[in-house]
């Protein structure tokens, strides 16, 4: 059987005689043909609406629609520098030190860089447009 990608919808507003007296233009309840079952994610969208122009009301000097949503803006910031500071005593053991040091950078910035240890490798994690200077300096 052939997999479908994608499909349209047809959704006329005086298709169903289920729900005669309540459906106008503006709203209504329709009943599909046949159910349509969809497994896994799926997204949604409307490609199309058709407005008639039957109303006597609404003429070219009002015929204007509108659609409202609301959007989220990131809102960038030029350099933000974080100086992260880490006191490790001796006898501590790495997974404490890497478990310090995420601590110490969450704290800060969030978790958009962390470290992780694999064996005796660091491995570090570092989000899009995020930087990391390590520089040696003597301990606090």
């Amino acid at each position: 059987m052939d997999e479908v990608n994608d499909f349209y919808v047809t959704l006329p507003s005086k298709s169903s005689l289920c729900f005669p007296q309540k459906n106008t233009q503006a709203e209504f309840r329709t009943k599909l043909a046949r159910p349509i079952i969809l497994s896994g994610a799926w997204e949604v969208g409307l490609s199309e609406i058709f407005v008639p122009r039957t109303w006597f009301n609404i003429g070219n000097h009002n015929n204007k629609y509108s659609i409202t949503y609301e959007e989220t803006k990131i809102v960038e910031k030029d350099y933000v520098e974080h100086e992260i500071r880490v006191k490790i005593d001796e006898g501590t053991s790495d997974k404490e030190v890497i478990d310090t040091i995420n601590q110490s950078i969450e704290e800060k910035c969030g978790h958009f860089v962390s470290f992780a240890l694999d064996q005796k490798n660091i491995i570090m994690y570092i989000a899009p447009n995020y930087e990391l200077h390590l520089t040696a300096v003597d301990a606090p």
